[in-house]
């Protein structure tokens, strides 16, 4: 029976503990679902106790489930949270684009020096180790083949520290849910940020599905990175 949707038609006839035990799972399920059958049961199950003076016996409010996390969160942090999440991700966003030219740049060098011929460069040209002569003087050449080495090098560490730098929002991004990811995603992770307008007709989310979601995905990223 619990499985059992509540509607305005057969909520009146079921009973009060059976409609908490619902309400309990859904609140838990709503935000890792995309559809809005659960928040409209969520603010019908909230309406049905606050009309008939069960809220406060149950510890029920109309607040939405974003509304009461923002209430966790401690007063001086409320205003701030928000535009430091929001330039986290933006910050990310431009940090991966980085890491990808990185490892372009990194392919390119080492594909192209693995092209060369080796053994006739060394018959025709000889040392080509990196090691100066005793005369300390290195050949033109030795130069040519170890300078992409150089290079690679100082790649290799940038991206090691780009990578460092994108880990802890990576594992942030990866708690969230589906739509929640689905919404930051195309919100903040882009090279040119949408209106919330006209990202609500893309994804499909009405108003307040959108705002819900947005919210929550913004104090869950701030939860995981420490921030509140």
């Amino acid at each position: 029976m619990r499985s059992v949707q509540i509607t305005k038609t057969n909520i009146s006839s079921l009973p009060l503990d059976w409609i908490y035990i619902r309400y309990q799972r859904l609140q838990k399920s709503c935000l890792k679902s995309e559809g809005e059958t659960h928040s409209d049961e969520l603010d019908l199950i909230r309406e049905y106790f606050d009309l008939n003076g069960y809220a406060a016996i149950f510890g029920i409010t109309n607040k939405s489930d974003a509304d009461q996390m923002e209430l966790e969160i401690p007063t001086a942090s409320r205003s701030q949270y928000v535009p430091i999440i929001e330039n986290r991700l933006r910050e990310h966003y431009r940090l991966t684009q980085r890491k990808h030219n990185l490892e372009q740049q990194l392919t390119d060098i080492l594909g192209a020096f693995y092209v060369l011929d080796l053994p006739k460069m060394t018959a025709t040209y000889g040392n080509i180790s990196g090691v100066q002569t005793r005369g300390g003087v290195s050949s033109p050449i030795e130069d040519a083949v170890m300078r992409p080495f150089s290079r690679a090098e100082k790649i290799k560490e940038e991206l090691m520290n780009v990578e460092d730098r994108l880990y802890d929002m990576a594992h942030a991004l990866s708690e969230l849910t589906e739509p929640q990811l689905s919404l930051v995603s195309a919100k903040y992770l882009v090279r040119r940020e949408p209106k919330d307008d006209q990202l609500m007709s893309v994804l499909g989310f009405g108003r307040q599905k959108y705002y819900e979601i947005k919210k929550t995905s913004l104090i869950r990223i701030a939860q995981e990175l420490s921030v509140i």
